[in-house]
This record gives structure tokens, sequence and C-alpha cells, in this order.
């Protein structure tokens, strides 16, 4: 079967159609609830990975896991990465993603040693889940491009 030039261009005007029109609120919405659940879910897979799920540990972590994601969200709203016109061009993102992450996890590695609660948390899971949440949220900015 040879690919005909006529019926490809025939299925894509008809797939154009077919497509649901997204307002441009929802598209950002629906970018920051994929950034906040792939930082949410780094933290708590890199959790149950490394140091291990255990009830003693688990609120910590998850609540870690929670508030930087809601840091991270909002740390991003404020870089105005949830602007249409920047979610459709990536590129000129992923400086301002790094730079967003970087200060997230300085201001949580701040906040734990102030309170004196780094102790309770694995070194390796921090680096790790900032490395993972950076990576993530590209991959989030460049998916949503499409």
């Amino acid at each position: 079967m040879e690919n005909n030039p006529v019926l490809l261009k025939q299925a894509a005007a008809y797939l154009a159609k077919r497509s649901i029109p997204f307002s441009t609120r929802i598209v950002l919405g629906l970018t920051a609830l994929a950034n906040g659940l792939a930082v949410f879910g780094s933290g708590l897979v890199i959790y149950a990975i490394y140091p291990g799920w255990t009830e003693q540990d688990a609120t910590i972590y998850v609540s870690t896991a929670t508030i930087s994601a809601v840091l991270m969200v909002t740390a991003f709203y404020f870089a105005n990465l949830y602007n249409f016109r920047r979610i459709t061009t990536p590129r000129n993102q992923y400086k301002t993603i790094l730079i967003s992450c970087t200060l997230t996890f300085l201001v949580l590695i701040s906040f734990a040693f102030a309170f004196k609660l780094s102790a309770h948390f694995s070194r390796i899971w921090a680096f790790s889940w900032f490395f993972s949440a950076t990576f993530l949220s590209c991959l989030v900015q460049g998916y949503c491009h499409m």
C-alpha cells in the first residue's frame, strides 16, 4: 500500500476538523496541573525507591512533595511560564524552568535547615527529586507545546 499524498491530505484535514478546541485558560490550567503532578509524583516515586516507604517518614516526604509542587507551580506562574505565548515556544523557557526549580529547591532546603528538619530527609532523595522535577517540568512544558 502506497502513501497517497491526496489521501494523506484529506485525512489530515478530517482530523483537524475533528479535534477538540481548547480555550487558552484550559490549556494553561492543564499545564499547571501536569507540572504539579509531575513534581509531586517524582517526589513520591523517588521516596518509594530510595529510602523506602515507611509509615514513620511517609508524612514528612508526602507533605514535602505537596509543598514543593505548590511552590514550583507558584514559581512558574510568577516567572510567567503559564503564558500561552511562552508555552508555544518551549525552547525559550528551559532556562526559566531551571532557575525556578533551583530557587524552589533552595527555599525548601533553607526551611528544612531553619526548622531543623534536614536530619529527617535523605540527601540522595532531595537531589534526585530536584533533578527529576526539573527534567519532568521541562518535558511537560515541551509536551504542552505539541
